[in-house]
Order: structure tokens, then sequence, then C-alpha cells
């Protein structure tokens, strides 16, 4: 009898060890089951309406900015279909040209995408809003080191063809009405992912294939239906999370973020899906290009709009999704960048903490308002840099840490 009551014992506290209540585990939802101990992808969030920050118009050099992605401190972007196959370094203090590089073997049929690993940048040449036809599908992969030799502007891509394992037909189709065109990318678990604009459903689906040169097939792994068409896709490599953006083309074209977090592997859909209303392109103009940073805070373009007496220029804007997603670590490789430098709080009101590395000792920092001008500068060492701000007014700002061959710039909000 003592062993059967043992036995029994045993079972129920493995049962109760392995057991798991699957709910919505985001305390910001509506529907937040405080048992839960599994996120099921079940949270529904209250409407949300954030108003973007403009930093800066952009030179009309790159008007029809399709992509945005930063690294070592720069900014680049480039343009969609019919321009030059070339990509551009802007200033995030007033939007100028600070760098362009030619992709020499390549042509730029329709680029929307561009993302980036460690080592590389991707380019996406796969817009096929036309009539979805297209059989040239590829993406132009271009090592990290080409672009950091300033001595040298022109640089070789690899080249990865492929094609939609889905798409049984190449007939074409009117303008805007298939579902096979894509604008989003993002690089993550060793492979590439696309995410379809799907003109007739407004769904989109996930694709993904190999991120070595090649020829392969694009597979789908799952759809969403998102309600609005996708026009670019941010991964960041420390959270986890992404970022999809977009547009929809009724009313007064309401742009709008899908922030994806606390998801199952690669399987993006499976988590927390919250959408933010940007408000209208009317404002905004077409948002067309994202990047998410570490601490859920980030920048979008907009190509610029002139539609009878509406004319928007092409812009660099801010966001802060910090309040909206988690920002836990995945342990995947952290960048040269989050690793090295941390800001905190952000926002602030008079003092800011800058944490380096000790190999950061004796860099510098700069900060600049929204004309461009010096506000305030400094000597930083290895360790905590507490920064007092507070003869600055309240507003965004842009800091530039820099030492040697290493350079950051973010984005910093006073608000007092």
């Amino acid at each position: 009898m003592r062993k059967l009551i043992l036995f029994i014992t045993f079972s129920i506290i493995s049962f109760a060890g392995h057991s798991q209540t699957k709910g919505c585990t985001d305390p910001r939802a509506t529907n937040y089951n405080s048992f839960a101990t599994e996120n099921d992808g079940s949270c529904v969030y209250s409407q949300t309406s954030y108003t973007l920050t403009t930093l800066t118009n952009l030179s009309d050099t790159v008007k029809e900015t399709s992509g945005l992605v930063v690294f070592d401190g720069q900014y680049w972007t480039f343009n969609d279909s019919g321009n030059t196959n070339q990509i551009f370094s802007i200033s995030p203090v007033n939007g100028r040209i600070l760098r362009t590089i030619t992709v020499k073997n390549s042509v730029n049929i329709d680029w929307e995408a561009i993302t980036q690993s460690d080592t590389h940048l991707f380019i996406g040449d796969f817009g096929n809003n036309a009539n979805g036809a297209r059989s040239d599908l590829r993406i132009y992969k271009i090592s990290k080191e080409q672009i950091r030799n300033t001595l040298n502007d022109t640089v070789t891509a690899e080249i990865i063809n492929f094609s939609y394992a889905d798409q049984s037909s190449l007939t074409p189709v009117a303008a805007n009405t298939t579902n096979y065109d894509a604008e989003a990318m993002i690089f993550a678990h060793d492979s590439l992912h696309i995410f379809s604009k799907d003109w007739n459903d407004l769904m989109t689906r996930h694709y993904t294939l190999s991120a070595n040169a090649g020829t392969w097939q694009a597979q789908s792994k799952e759809t969403y239906d998102s309600g609005f068409l996708i026009t670019d896709a941010s991964y960041s490599p420390v959270t986890g999370n992404i970022v999809l953006l977009g547009y929809n083309t009724s009313g007064a074209y309401p742009c709008y973020c899908l922030l994806l977090f606390d998801y199952k592997g690669s399987q993006f859909f499976s988590g927390n899906k919250r959408l933010i209303d940007l408000g209208s392109a009317m404002v905004n103009g077409q948002t067309e290009g994202i990047h998410l940073q570490s601490d859920n805070t980030g920048y979008i373009t907009n190509e610029s709009v002139s539609y009878l007496f509406l004319k928007i220029k092409a812009k660099l804007q801010y966001f802060d999704f910090s309040a909206y997603m988690n920002g836990a670590s995945t342990g995947e490789n952290i960048s040269n960048e989050d690793q090295k430098i941390k800001i905190s709080p952000n926002p602030f009101k008079d003092y800011i903490s800058l944490r380096l590395l000790p190999n950061m000792d004796n860099a510098t920092y700069t900060i600049r308002n929204s004309t461009g001008k010096t506000v305030q500068e400094g000597n930083l060492y290895g360790g905590d840099n507490p920064i007092c701000t507070s003869s600055l007014n309240n507003g965004i700002y842009l800091i530039t840490v820099e030492k040697e061959n290493f350079k950051t710039i973010k984005a910093i909000k006073i608000e007092k």
C-alpha cells in the first residue's frame, strides 16, 4: 500500500510539473489570463493609435524610398522600380545623401526590400504588382565588408534566384490584382523570410527560402489576415520581435504596423499580433521602409506623394513601440551596436545613461537637435555614463556615439 501511495503521489507531481495552461500571456491584452503558462496566440488588444515623429525630410534623390536598414551607424535606403541599381546612405539629421553605392551586376527591375545578417545585406528585387507574372524574381546578397570599404563605391553581389512553390501559373493578370507581389523581407534563423503583399484578399503569406546564392523555391509556411498591404518588415535578432509595415487603399489610406512577438520557432503568426494605427498616408506619406532596433524603437521612411493639391515629401520618421511589445532576449547573436552600447531610459527627463562595454573606453558622444545643430558633446568610458541634459528642451534629438571604426546614431526623446 505504501508503494502504491508513493507511486500515485509521484505521478500527480510529475503531471503537475509538465502540464501547461494555454492562453493569452501578455498583461497588455484585454483577454490576459494570469493562469496561462503557454502563449497560444489568442491575445486581443484594444485599438491603438500612434503618431510618428518626423526627424527630417529626405533628399529628392530618394523620393521613391522603398526600404530601410541601419548598420554601423549608417542609414541605407534605395528607390523602387525602374530606378538606378544603387543604395544610398542618408543623414538622419538633414536627410542628405552621404554616400552612393552601385551594385554593378544588378538591374533594378523592382527593388522593394532590404534586410541584413551580421555579414551581408540582402536586396529584394521581387516587386510583382504589374501583372504577377515575373519569372526573374531575385535577391542580391552583398557582403558588408565591401560596403565598409569607403575607397570603393561599386560592389558585386551574389544572386539568389527564386520562384514561389505554390504559384502554378505565370499567366499575366491586371495590375494590382495578384497575390504574388511582395515588398517585405527579413533574415532570421539563418534563412530569408518573405511576406507577400496580397492585393486581392489583403492577407499576407510567410515564405522561407535559403540565404545562399543559387536557385530556390520559396516555401509558404503560414498565412495571416493582416487586413492591409504589407510594404516592409524588420526583425530584431536580440528580442526576436518583428514589425510589418503597410497601408490600406480604402478611405484616407490608413497606415499600419503589425507587431509580432512571443511566437514559436519560425511560426511568426503563432504568437502575439498587435495592430498599431499610424494615421493617414495623407499625413505620413506612403510608408515603405522600416527598421526595428533592439529597444523596440526604430525608423520609418515614406516615399513622396504628389497628387492634385496634395504634396508630401519623402521623410525619415521615428517610433517607440516599447510600450506595446516584449523586450526579452531570444539568445541569438547580438549585433555589434547592441553589444557595445545601451541607452536608458528613453524617453527621459534630465538624465540619460549610456552603458558601454570596457573596450569602448574613450568614445565620444554628440547630441544634435532637429536642425542638425550640436547642442551637447563629451567623452564616454567603459561602464555606465550618466549624462545630464537638463539644459535641453523637450523634443527628439539624435545622439551619435563614436570610437575609431565604430559609429552609431540613435534617436532620444526628452519629456520633462
